[in-house]
């Protein structure tokens, strides 16, 4: 950092200023996008504990354990919006009561206003696959979320959160930290 006391660079004032000026007056400003706004995952809806059809909460009626996690993503400003590109990773752990191999999971995908109001909520569907007897087993999701913006400045005051769609029970199961 470059410091000028005033009492012992009073005759540099002149040449200071015109360098300033100079360097004001530039044709090529460099601006900078504002930061992407938030992708989070919604904390009681990141996990999963899916039951079977018996409406014991017990280990032995564990159809599968799934977890929800953030890997990658990025942001590109224009001029009307931002554009948001985030890859999501579903995890899962099959229970003894799964007795097929494959486990459809629904998630959703909404974006907030800055007073966290919900402005948007879309609904998707994935399939995790426990082939050859596996135990554990994975997908990711590659997505993309476009937010409109009438002043791109307020672009990081937004939120896109992520979640299991879960049912009453599981949500409960969730909140009562039964979960993972």
């Amino acid at each position: 950092m470059l410091r000028i006391h005033c009492h012992s660079a009073a005759f540099l004032a002149p040449v200071i200023g015109s360098v300033l000026l100079v360097a004001c007056s530039s044709d090529t400003a460099t601006v900078l996008d504002p930061a992407c706004p938030t992708v989070a995952l919604v904390a009681d809806a990141a996990h999963l504990t899916r039951f079977g059809p018996e409406t014991l909460s017990t280990p032995a009626n564990v159809m599968a354990i799934a977890e929800l996690r953030m890997v990658d993503g990025t942001c590109a400003y224009r001029d009307d919006g931002v554009d948001i590109q985030f890859d999501l990773a579903v995890l899962a752990e099959r229970g003894p009561a799964l007795t097929v191999d494959r486990l459809p999971l629904s998630y959703f995908v909404s974006v907030t206003s800055p007073d966290r109001m919900v402005l948007e909520w879309q609904s998707f569907e994935t399939e995790v696959r426990f082939e050859n007897g596996v135990r554990t087993a994975g997908s990711q999701e590659a997505l993309e979320q476009w937010i409109p913006l009438t002043d791109v400045q307020a672009g990081p005051n937004h939120a896109v959160l992520v979640g299991f769609r879960l049912s009453r029970a599981e949500l409960a199961f969730n909140r009562e930290g039964r979960s993972r």
